[in-house]
């Protein structure tokens, strides 16, 4: 898990804000990235902070304060026996269970401008139909970054290569993205992977969905 894609008429890259490369980065970041479409997952919300704490906030950006519009997908929850859908907490093993109602409840009180149901069916929140789409997700470009891959000019580069550690030129030509445009070179992100990683795959997710076109 770690990016949302949306193929519409063009190619856009959305943090999954509840996800774990979506937390590698601020609001901020994802501002200065161009990204102006987050996504929550409704089941990750349920374990934590839990359905006690959503029900407090008047809407979701009283949780997360997310600048731009906000999509709340809900199309992992689809296992449901005895009128309940049951969630596993990955924290302490304890078995969450919502019914339908409840369900319905809290994904109009969260306010999201669009609501994933399933993989192929968009709605408003308001529950116009927003229609089909070829809206799909993807972790590659965060999971490459955490792995150390960039994409670049000539594909891409594992910066954990041995040969990277004495590169000084950028991570792309051409690149504007934050990591580019402040200098950063592949011989110092060679250097910050092995021994200040979570710096690195913050620089590294910047530069990937850049170039791609966030």
């Amino acid at each position: 898990m770690g990016m949302l894609v949306l193929y519409c008429n063009s190619k856009r890259f959305v943090p999954i804000v509840t996800s774990q490369a979506g937390s590698c980065l601020t609001y901020q970041d994802w501002i200065n990235a161009k990204i102006d479409l987050g996504a929550f997952y409704l089941d990750t919300l349920l374990i934590k902070p839990g359905l006690n704490v959503l029900q407090t906030c008047e809407n979701i950006r009283q949780y997360c304060p997310w600048p731009g519009k906000i999509i709340l997908n809900v199309s992992r929850l689809n296992n449901i026996l005895h009128g309940y859908y049951e969630l596993r907490s990955p924290y302490d093993g304890t078995t969450i269970k919502i019914t339908v109602v409840e369900l319905w409840e809290i994904i109009f009180q969260l306010q999201a401008d669009y609501l994933v149901v399933t993989q192929d069916c968009i709605l408003h929140i308001n529950g116009e139909r927003y229609g089909k789409s070829n809206w799909w997700e993807s972790d590659t470009p965060a999971s490459d970054a955490r792995s150390g891959n960039i994409y670049s000019n000539h594909g891409c580069l594992n910066l954990l290569d041995l040969k990277y550690q004495e590169d000084f030129s950028l991570l792309a030509e051409d690149c504007s993205c934050f990591t580019c445009y402040n200098g950063y070179t592949r011989a110092y992100l060679h250097y910050i992977l092995q021994y200040v990683p979570l710096l690195a795959q913050r620089l590294l997710i910047l530069h990937n969905i850049s170039y791609l076109g966030g």
